[in-house]
């Protein structure tokens, strides 16, 4: 999901993740490394918890049922869009002549588009997200990622 600052009063914001408690790149990147995986994220072929990654086999949503939800959402978006043969729970249906990645779906909404109108105590659709960029300021941490050239600062 990306928001784009075209009043130029913070930074965009983009946010790509995936809809498991760790990504495959962690994964990998984690096995690579000879660690372990962090504990209820991973099940072996048996569908047992694992922390080992070269055990793990499926990923699990973050969220619990909140996130395994999301992700469902993800996919079925996928299935409509066509493309790639969508996963089906982390396994690919084999053929030779299949593309054997996900189905991405990209949205871009404008907006205006989803402006009812009818901001309360005559704010705006910008003075919304203004305040929700500012609680963002007021209470960042080093967690935040925000591009290294521009600096944090409050709105006005």
């Amino acid at each position: 999901m990306g928001v784009p600052d075209d009043e130029g009063d913070w930074f965009p914001i983009v946010i790509d993740w995936a809809t498991s408690t760790v990504a495959m790149g962690r994964v990998q990147q984690l096995k690579r490394e000879g660690k372990q995986l962090p504990p209820n994220c991973a099940v072996d072929k048996d569908g047992n918890p694992t922390t080992d990654p070269d055990k793990a086999v499926a990923l699990l949503p973050f969220g619990a049922h909140k996130g395994y939800g999301l992700g469902l959402i993800d996919e079925l978006y996928g299935g409509f869009v066509g493309g790639s043969l969508p996963t089906i729970r982390g396994h690919y249906e084999m053929k030779d002549d299949e593309k054997h990645t996900p189905v991405f779906f990209f949205q871009c909404i404008h907006p205006d588009a989803m402006s009812g109108g009818a901001f309360a105590k005559g704010r705006s659709q910008s003075d919304n997200v203004k305040a929700v960029i500012q609680d963002i300021l007021v209470t960042a941490t080093r967690s935040v990622c925000c591009p290294a050239n521009r600096k944090l600062r409050r709105l006005s």
